[in-house]
């Protein structure tokens, strides 16, 4: 847990400085076509975990600081499901299909199990303390183990992990995202590694981002935060390069893109929700329109 609580302390400093600047800063978004909108705001400064409902579109996310769960909607309508003071509130995954919520973190290695609607189920010791949480498509969740550079795969009905990645890296894992392939992306934190894990359990170095935290895959990348920095990073997927997407969050950490083609972001010193949605260029836009014309006018003449 040491390292990890380093991480939160090291970052004290920048959370502060963001608290100053956060009325001088704003997301934003550096790639052509994205644009940004507040979802909502007046979380902590110190919020993590982000998941996406596919079904109600709706958004969940934990408070560290309130030790609380909130559903919100894409109105920004926030409802507190869940409160307790016994576990951390720093990593999170939903799942769909089951309605079921889990969460914990900061290297600790009970895993607490609820519904969507903040009712209690279960909790689940791990053997190791994990960090980052995240669905495969094999429909299991997968938990990165903190210090024993693994990732594990989490049965559900039988409450047991069983480690299928060993030698992920070389210090404290962080976020983990897959993408449809089942390959895992997590970002090591200590030493600033992006790093692709294939379904063979291949390691593969993407790139360094400092402080990277979290980590998501969408729109054909892996998509990271610098905690402390509050920048996202695009990242390819093989190994073509890292560019910054967007900045201007200050001390982000949580992120997901979701099934709704969307980037949700937390920017911990803003206090605020963020979705980055993509808007086609005019130019594209009327040349596609311009096409299905052309596209109509053939079949006219056709008949």
């Amino acid at each position: 847990m040491g390292q990890t609580c380093v991480r939160r302390g090291a970052a004290t400093a920048a959370m502060l400085l963001g608290t100053i600047a956060a009325g001088l800063s704003a997301p934003n978004p550096l790639e052509s076509g994205w644009s940004v909108r507040k979802v909502a705001d007046g979380f902590s400064q110190n919020f993590n975990g982000l998941a996406y409902d596919p079904v109600s579109t709706d958004l969940f996310v934990t408070d560290y600081s309130a030790s609380t769960i909130y559903r919100v909607t894409q109105a920004g309508v926030k409802t507190a499901i869940y409160s307790a003071t016994d576990i951390a509130y720093d990593e999170m995954a939903f799942n769909p299909v089951t309605r079921r919520i889990y969460f914990g973190g900061v290297a600790q290695t009970n895993l607490r199990v609820i519904d969507e609607f903040g009712n209690f189920i279960k909790d689940v010791t791990s053997p190791n303390k994990y960090t980052g949480l995240a669905f495969a498509p094999d429909g299991y969740l997968y938990v990165n183990s903190a210090f024993t550079n693994e990732i594990s795969r989490f049965d559900d009905t039988f409450d047991t992990f069983t480690v299928v990645h060993t030698g992920v890296g070389t210090s404290t894992l962080e976020g983990l995202g897959f993408d449809a392939l089942g390959n895992a992306y997590v970002a090591e934190y200590d030493s600033g590694e992006a790093l692709k894990v294939d379904p063979g359990g291949t390691v593969t170095n993407l790139g360094a981002v400092f402080n990277i935290i979290g980590s998501t895959f969408g729109d054909g990348s892996m998509f990271a935060t610098d905690y402390g920095g509050g920048n996202i990073w695009r990242i390819d997927p093989s190994g073509g390069g890292i560019t910054k997407f967007a900045d201007g969050h200050i001390s982000s950490s949580g992120l997901n893109f979701a099934s709704n083609g969307r980037l949700y972001v937390n920017a911990d010193g803003l206090g605020a929700l963020y979705e980055y949605s993509y808007v086609p260029e005019p130019s594209t836009i009327l040349g596609l329109g311009a096409g299905l014309s052309l596209l109509a006018g053939a079949r006219r003449r056709r008949r």
